[in-house]
C-alpha cells in the first residue's frame, strides 16, 4: 500500500496488528519523525 502513495512509507511494529498499532509508542514517533521529514 506504501507503494502506491506519494511519500508514504512502510513501518512494522511487532506485536501490534493494524487496530493496536495507534496507542503504541513507536507508531507515535514515527509519525512524528515522518510529519518532520513532510511538512504539511
Amino acid at each position: 500500500l506504501a507503494a502506491l502513495m506519494p511519500n508514504a512509507s512502510a513501518f512494522h511494529i511487532d506485536g501490534r496488528d493494524h487496530m493496536l498499532a495507534v496507542g503504541d509508542k513507536t507508531f507515535k514517533q514515527r509519525v512524528l519523525e515522518f510529519y518532520a521529514e513532510n511538512p504539511l
